[in-house]
């Protein structure tokens, strides 16, 4: 289907603020369109198919290096530039607009899947076990609990890639069935919302189980 006959854009509305929203980069035109416009699902799927070739989006597709990382491995280490990138992708609700952003996602997500999302590709061996620590928030630190919810999110479906990384989420649940705060990261905001560390949490409980549960439906 072609999308070339249609409008690049949802006729004005009647509301200011949405007339705003409107006027932005097409990763969050088309979900304003479908969420709170009456632009018909054809004008809404053509402004998405912009995202890989416009603004924010084909921003971070064209930084993406030629072995689908992103980043250089020494200001930001490759791991946390992948998952950041990726995770913000998802956010642009990008997956699945284009063919494009599919194969870069999928690049990426191999980066971390064939080093088990959390071990050196040469030995194995778990690069830092602080990545084995379950923080909420997480902020803009990696590890294996976050990088297991950003799969699941993303509809990845689990395979034995991930089961070093299951199998540690495992360990750390306690005998009560709930999971500690392990750590809280330097400048974490609102610390009484995110509880005491030693503590059952319920926000890293809520992660680990509904990632189980998404681990327990692989095929």
């Amino acid at each position: 289907m072609t999308f070339a006959h249609l409008p690049a854009r949802a006729p004005a509305s009647n509301d200011p603020v949405v007339d705003w929203l409107l006027d932005t980069d097409p990763s969050i035109r088309w979900q304003v369109m479908r969420d709170l416009t009456d632009t018909s699902a054809e004008v809404v799927a053509a402004e998405r198919s912009r995202v890989a070739s416009e603004g924010w989006g084909a921003r971070l597709l064209d930084q993406q290096r030629p072995d689908g990382q992103w980043g250089d491995g020494v200001a930001t280490p490759f791991w946390w530039s992948n998952m950041y990138t990726l995770a913000f992708l998802r956010d642009l609700q990008a997956f699945g607009a284009t063919s494009a952003v599919t194969d870069a996602r999928r690049r990426a997500e191999g980066y971390l899947l064939e080093r088990r999302l959390l071990g050196r590709l040469s030995t194995g061996d778990i690069i830092d076990l602080l990545w084995t620590q379950f923080a909420f928030p997480p902020l803009w630190h990696y590890d294996v609990l976050r990088a297991l919810d950003y799969l699941r999110a993303a509809g990845v479906q689990p395979d034995g890639q991930v089961q070093e990384a299951v199998a540690i989420v495992l360990e750390r649940r306690q005998g009560d069935g709930r999971w500690l705060l392990d750590v809280r990261h330097r400048d974490t905001l609102h610390e009484e919302l995110a509880g005491a560390v030693g503590e059952p949490n319920r926000w890293v409980t809520l992660r680990a189980r509904r990632l189980l549960d998404w681990y327990a439906r692989r095929d």
